[in-house]
């Protein structure tokens, strides 16, 4: 089952996604950790997190997804929790 879809608009947004995902721990299905821009400059707008990471030109299946904004705002929300919790 998917964890995450980011629609994402940019290549910078594309990277940043990546970034969070690559310090998490999360590699391509073929685990390597490149940008792949060749990826998003052929359509590759919805990026898809699970056991790896994956993408789609579409959203199959109607998947629900969230705007790069989102993603970045739930980002910041769990770095505050992480944060007070080292406290």
């Amino acid at each position: 089952m998917t964890k995450i879809v980011v629609h994402v608009t940019t290549i910078e947004q594309w990277k940043s996604v990546l970034d969070v995902w690559y310090k998490q721990g999360y590699d391509w299905p073929f685990g390597g950790r490149e940008y792949s821009e060749n990826t998003f400059e052929n359509g590759g707008r919805f990026l898809f997190l699970d056991d790896y990471i994956t993408y789609s030109r579409n959203n199959p299946n109607s998947k629900p997804f969230i705007e790069y904004s989102e993603f970045i705002t739930q980002q910041k929300e769990d770095n505050k929790m992480s944060m007070i919790a080292n406290d």
